[in-house]
């Protein structure tokens, strides 16, 4: 089971990764799946392994990491 995550334009899922896997959490950067790299703002991730309790701390540790780019990208804007 896959689900197909757009976050908003100014964050880069290549970053995201960066930040998720640091904390165990992987997925795959967007890019991979378009053949012009045009959406780096873009995830697919992947739920037919992981446990329920995976899954819901994976997406916790995956939103904590979003919050942390917007607000980041707030205060250099």
């Amino acid at each position: 089971m896959f689900l197909w995550l757009t976050l908003p334009r100014f964050i880069d899922s290549a970053k995201l990764f960066e930040m998720a896997i640091e904390k165990n959490v992987a997925f795959v950067i967007g890019a991979a799946f378009d053949c012009y790299g045009e959406r780096s703002n873009a995830a697919r991730m992947n739920f037919s392994f992981p446990t329920v309790e995976q899954i819901h701390n994976g997406v916790k540790i995956l939103g904590d990491c979003v919050k942390k780019m917007v607000v980041d990208a707030r205060v250099t804007a």
